[in-house]
């Protein structure tokens, strides 16, 4: 029942990724949910293997460009955000690069850090700590600007694709045809509570 009692999280992979990837989704994002609020948005990483030399995107770009096809990108799974940031990549760098979907995100990481894979872009909660330790090789973030997560990496623009951006969002979603001063409540509140000091 659409009384603002019943919420949900929606982030981008179930609202504007898979509806586009998937001929029969379980539901229509148009005509099922109502927006309330965006709660979150985030960047990605793109990190290399440090079993491996790239030390910046342009070495990756100018790789594979002399050997298409010869370097592997993992993601968490086909359709994921990490997926299509890293499709959208391929195709402004102008490079051929092989996706290597797996069932999750863990997996995919181990395989970077082991060598098997070259190239991943994962989200930042996932795989900065990895970053840090050294574990991984983070070359590029996929916002506008850089993050403070990670400020000594550059964004993919600046590092040598212009104008790419690839950002993750998310939000809170209600049953379509919530009355109008219930979504405009539950915004206001929404908003203010994301305005509090205490979420900083």
């Amino acid at each position: 029942t659409p009384d603002g009692y019943t919420l949900g999280y929606a982030p981008i992979g179930a609202l504007a990724i898979s509806p586009n990837m998937f001929r029969k989704a379980p539901y229509n994002v148009l005509k099922d949910f109502q927006p309330v609020a965006q709660v979150q948005t985030n960047q990605m990483l793109l990190a290399a293997s440090p079993k491996h030399p790239f030390q910046t995107i342009r070495q990756v770009i100018d790789f594979a460009k002399q050997n298409p096809g010869k370097l592997l990108n993992a993601s968490s799974a086909s359709g994921s955000p990490g997926h299509v940031g890293f499709e959208l990549f391929k195709l402004m760098a102008g490079v051929q690069i092989v996706h290597v979907p797996y069932k999750g995100g863990p997996a995919a990481i181990l395989d970077l850090i082991s060598g098997q894979i070259h190239l991943m872009m994962e989200s930042l909660n996932s795989i900065t700590p990895h970053a840090k330790a050294g574990r991984v090789r983070g070359l590029g973030v996929t916002g506008p600007i850089r993050s403070p997560a990670v400020p000594d990496i550059p964004t993919i623009a600046e590092a040598g694709v212009p104008g790419y951006e690839a950002t993750t969002w998310g939000g809170i979603v209600a049953p379509a045809g919530l009355p109008k001063t219930i979504l405009a409540t539950l915004n206001r509140e929404i908003n203010k509570t994301l305005a509090s000091p205490s979420l900083e």
